[in-house]
């Protein structure tokens, strides 16, 4: 048989809610519980009989990583299989039309939710969700079987195979037709992230003495404080997302003059990053994917990626005094700072002796000084949302940089967890509300504006170590 002479086949989609071509100005969503619905079309030049059909939803992760020697290790693992096998009787006659000959084979699916896991108590929960359509890492082709594969490739496809006879004649030929299709799945907001169980990875408080001048005596501590903040929350129509960090700084010395003095010449520069962490390996993960797993399990790699946010000056803070609550019988634990008037442009001159800074010290309120920075967090892209599956993972964390600047410099990091998440049309994250986006085009990448980070220490400081790997905090 000529080529020109074999059938064709092409997917039509009916009026899915949540199907979309990408580019367009609005993308839909789909409900989990509507199917994803439409026809197959068959058009050749010459009458043709249906012998047999199938038609597949499947998800496929195909990753690679390399070893030691430089050798390619391939995997591919199923995110989501479904089959659906046509009886032939139920499928009409073929039609005759200008162009040739005409026939159509339906189907219906739903996208599931989540991924059935083999082991289900080995992850937790939301590591079984269907994770989105990507394509990140570098590219590795199989010469082989064509077939891409990335540091993780996560795609989506319809397939259509379809055995027809042409005429009379009692050979059958295989047809097949691909669509690809991307999912990313509306997400939900987890509970935080216990950091205790990940002592190594985060940072969620920093302490430093500090002093008026670089040979200058330390005169008290400087305690910083983060938690994780609120997600950060896309919908189908956002650019960009947008949420808060919260500081709470803790300054305590028995100094009342020094606390005087630190207060009103420090300066703080805010320095905000936000850290992509994308796991992926040629196995399931033993447990849920971490730097620390990354060490210990040879087939599990990470991608280290950052996004970097403008940076944000402060001075005069407003800073509290907070007694302690042994030191007061009565009333509340917060009162406005007492009041105390320092020429700075003689403070070096009017610095106390050591009998009158002893009756000072002994004088002295117990308590310390507080203060709040809230900083926000702003990304001018989208993000693919936060995931955990056996096969691939996207974790994100905040790190704040701080550097103390009109005294001795000083300097203060700070990495927490943070979650982005896409919202369901309704804006809510209920679990009743998590619906499937699906879109048709190209897979997904990362934002340009997305850096590989050069060294560990490249976020923190304008040295460079020659070490690539993550950072370690020590408890």
């Amino acid at each position: 048989m000529k080529k020109e002479d074999y059938p064709e086949l092409s997917f039509k989609l009916g009026s899915n809610l949540g199907v979309s071509k990408r580019g367009e100005a609005a993308a839909s969503v789909v409900d989990p519980a509507d199917p994803l619905h439409g026809h197959v079309e068959i058009t050749s030049r010459k009458n043709f009989r249906i012998r047999a059909a199938s038609i597949f939803l499947e998800g496929t992760s195909r990753n690679w990583i390399s070893t030691r020697g430089n050798d390619i290790m391939l995997d591919i693992s199923k995110a989501e299989h479904k089959t659906l096998d046509i009886p032939i009787s139920t499928l009409g006659d073929v039609a005759v039309t200008a162009e040739g000959f005409k026939s159509y084979i339906p189907f219906d699916f739903i996208i599931s939710r989540q991924i059935p896991a083999a082991d289900p108590q080995r992850l937790p929960d939301h590591c079984s969700q269907l994770p989105p359509s990507a394509e990140l890492g570098a590219v590795f082709i199989d010469e082989s079987s064509g077939k891409r594969y990335a540091q993780p490739s996560i795609n989506y496809e319809l397939r259509a195979l379809v055995g027809i006879s042409i005429q009379d004649e009692d050979a059958v030929i295989a047809v097949e037709s691909i669509l690809p299709i991307i999912i990313i799945p509306h997400t939900e907001e987890f509970p935080p992230t216990s950091t205790h169980d990940f002592p190594t990875e985060f940072k969620e408080l920093d302490s430093k003495f500090l002093r008026l001048s670089i040979f200058g005596r330390p005169t008290g501590t400087m305690s910083i404080s983060m938690r994780e903040p609120q997600p950060l929350s896309y919908n189908n129509s956002s650019i960009y997302a947008a949420t808060e960090a919260q500081l709470d700084l803790e300054f305590s010395t028995p100094d009342v003059g020094d606390a005087v003095l630190i207060l009103q010449a420090m300066k703080i520069t805010v320095h905000p990053l936000i850290r992509a962490k994308t796991f992926y390996g040629v196995e399931s993960f033993p447990r849920l994917p971490s730097q620390t797993l990354v060490g210990v399990h040879g087939q599990t790699r990470m991608r280290d990626d950052i996004i970097r946010l403008p940076r944000k000056e402060l001075s005069h803070l407003q800073w509290q005094f907070k007694y302690d609550l042994e030191g007061r019988s009565n009333g509340g634990s917060e009162v406005a700072p007492p009041s105390y008037t320092v020429d700075d442009s003689a403070a070096s001159q009017n610095r106390p002796s050591t009998e009158t800074q002893s009756q000072s010290q002994s004088q002295a309120p117990n308590g310390r000084w507080i203060a709040t920075i809230r900083h926000p967090i702003r990304v001018e892209s989208s993000l693919l949302p936060t995931f955990c599956s056996a096969i691939a993972a996207r974790l994100y964390t905040v790190i704040l940089h701080l550097k103390v600047s009109g005294i001795r410099r000083e300097s203060f990091n700070l990495e927490v967890p943070l979650q982005v998440i896409n919202l369901s049309p309704n804006g809510l994250s209920d679990d009743a509300d998590v619906f499937n986006h699906t879109i048709l085009g190209p897979t997904i990448s990362d934002p340009p504006l997305l850096d590989r980070r050069s060294s560990a220490t490249s976020w923190f400081s304008d040295e460079s170590l020659e070490t690539e790997d993550p950072p370690h905090y020590h408890p």
